[in-house]
């Protein structure tokens, strides 16, 4: 988060940041201390050389002289000392860790930033969910302590997981989002719920609240009877460029997926899911669909597995149930 969002800190700073950190062998607080030390600096952060509340064991604080930091990137590592300072400080009194963290976010402005950077509202949605799942995992440690100690177990429990994930670097199965397995190639790969509404994703087929510009053209006059006026790059009715550029989305989500695969790809759907209890029928997404048939093997797995159990065994097992009632 040094330059996130954008603060002015610069890949240099943050080398040499790092490289006065190590010379002194202390942590790269310190050197980002050192760095806005003097007029302007320090005196604006009320608290700053306790900002990060020690405790008994902790490493005692190493002056670190970085020095010829100014302007824009000066101002930048005022501001995120400031923020960190504030948030340490609150953790070590004892706040609620998920109230904190969505007061960084605030603070920060990371939604507005996610909205800007993705290229349409169900791309921004989707990491911000991907955030909300971060604090919801959160809240689960937050229930057994608080401040300091509840990041503590999370980040303790964060890195076990990871360093076991290294030592078990073997034969294993990768479980990924689309979005996590850009760049990665798999031998075998299974993409799961190959259905419409889930991709492409319920919100990217349903219009959302800021969609409120109607982008079709009537026909002037003995065109289509529907009011819309064909031609190149014409959108159907009740598409407008805003969907259509989430379905693209999509689309390209489902290629990112595909192209994972290095020797097998196997895509599945359901026929039906059950939801608040009902059985609802599924259709096949329309990218399925789009993939031509001679490059598939359709096999149905629901009608082989009735196929493989015998007639008589399945008379055999209800006449059985018969006669125990």
């Amino acid at each position: 988060m040094i330059n996130y969002p954008a603060r002015g800190i610069g890949a240099t700073t943050v080398e040499r940041l790092v490289a006065a950190a190590q010379a002194r062998h202390a942590p790269l607080w310190d050197a980002l201390r050192g760095a806005i030390a003097g007029p302007g600096g320090t005196e604006m952060l009320p608290g700053l050389a306790a900002a990060i509340p020690r405790e008994e064991g902790d490493p005692e604080p190493r002056e670190v002289d970085v020095g010829g930091v100014r302007g824009a990137t000066r101002n930048g590592i005022i501001e995120l000392v400031h923020v960190v300072s504030e948030l340490a400080a609150a953790l070590a009194s004892g706040a609620d860790v998920v109230a904190a963290a969505r007061t960084l976010i605030e603070d920060i402005r990371l939604y507005d930033d996610l909205r800007a950077a993705a290229g349409s509202l169900a791309a921004a949605q989707r990491r911000i969910d991907n955030v909300e799942g971060l604090l919801g995992s959160l809240a689960q440690f937050a229930q057994k302590a608080r401040g300091r100690e509840a990041l503590a177990e999370y980040l303790r429990r964060l890195s076990l997981e990871t360093s076991e994930d290294r030592e078990d670097a073997g034969d294993r199965v990768v479980l990924t989002t689309l979005h996590g397995a850009k760049g990665l190639e798999f031998p075998v790969c299974f993409l799961i719920g190959i259905e419409e509404e889930l991709l492409p994703h319920i919100r990217t087929l349903q219009p959302q609240v800021t969609d409120v510009i109607d982008r079709r053209m009537p026909s002037a006059g003995g065109g289509d009877p529907d009011g819309f006026a064909g031609g190149a790059g014409a959108l159907p009715r009740g598409i407008d460029a805003e969907h259509a550029s989430d379905i693209s989305e999509e689309r390209r989500l489902c290629y990112v997926g595909i192209t994972r695969a290095q020797r097998k790809l196997y895509l599945t759907r359901a026929c039906q899911r059950v939801q608040r209890g009902r059985p609802l029928p599924r259709t096949p997404s329309r990218f399925l669909l789009e993939i031509p048939d001679e490059l598939l093997e359709v096999r149905d797995i629901a009608e082989e597995a009735r196929q493989a159990v015998p007639t008589d065994e399945v008379k055999s097992f209800f006449s059985q149930l018969a006669l125990d009632d």
